[in-house]
């Protein structure tokens, strides 16, 4: 539509948007307090987050872990991958025992992760 123009409406309660702004920061007593506390919250829990929903994070944990829970063979992977692990630190343990001042970082990481 070429050459139309467009009207802008007047809001609905007679005040200018900015003064509706301008109002909204004017707030007094018990929901000064209450905003006062949601930004430090909102802004400590955004960058605990890394800025994703919370509820995000949740709904991927348990989608995480409802799929470990159905799948038994991947169970009995890490736990023998964790067997492995806290045997090969036992041996490392006891290695160092025996001879406090022997270098055994490449027995402890002899290759590539498990």
């Amino acid at each position: 539509m070429r050459g139309a123009t467009r009207t802008r409406l007047p809001p609905a309660s007679g005040v200018s948007p900015p003064a509706a702004a301008a109002a909204d920061v004017n707030t007094t007593g018990a929901e000064a307090w209450r905003l006062s506390l949601d930004q430090p919250l909102h802004g400590t829990l955004a960058r605990f987050t890394g800025g994703i929903s919370p509820a995000a994070l949740t709904q991927a944990y348990v989608d995480w872990a409802q799929h470990l829970l159905l799948s038994p063979d991947k169970q009995a992977e890490l736990g023998d991958k964790a067997a492995r692990k806290w045997f090969r630190y036992l041996d490392y343990a006891s290695r160092l025992a025996a001879d406090p001042g022997a270098s055994l970082v490449s027995t402890l990481c002899p290759g590539p992760p498990l």
